[in-house]
């Protein structure tokens, strides 16, 4: 297994956190890196390794204000190996929407395609502290 992952947001790029001890899968913030499948090559191949052992539940938060096609792509790519595991039935992923844009509620459900258990709910994003580091020992990828 690996260790626990956290990527801090910038500007482009949203905060990560994949804490397989504490359970906390999250991805925050606006994604529209330059190389989306560079940014989301360890995500991907480090819930791929924690799905491939029996786990009791995995709860993805999912609060993206805004991503690029790119990234849409690669966020499909992440969901669909997620379903590829054996218990996908024990996966549910949290969509945090922006409350004042409902269009992005439409976007979230295009990922419906792909069979897990989505749940909905709105957010107001402007609530998204600036300086959030997580507790913990992990692997900072800059």
């Amino acid at each position: 297994m690996y260790g626990n992952i956290y990527i801090p947001r910038r500007e482009d790029t949203p905060e990560v956190i994949l804490d397989a001890t504490e359970k906390k899968f999250s991805i925050m913030g606006m994604s529209m890196p330059e190389d989306s499948l560079t940014f989301y090559r360890p995500i991907i191949l480090w819930l791929e390794n924690y799905v491939q052992r029996p786990f009791d539940s995995l709860c993805l938060d999912i609060k993206l204000l805004y991503y690029n096609t790119a990234s849409a792509k690669e966020i499909a790519r992440l969901l669909a190996t997620l379903y590829a595991c054996e218990q996908h039935d024990k996966i549910t992923v949290r969509w945090f929407y922006d409350q004042h844009d409902p269009e992005n509620l439409d976007n979230c459900k295009r990922y419906e395609l792909i069979p897990l258990q989505y749940e909905y709910y709105a957010f107001d994003f402007s609530s998204i502290e600036e300086s959030y580091e997580p507790e913990g020992t992990y692997h900072i990828i800059s």
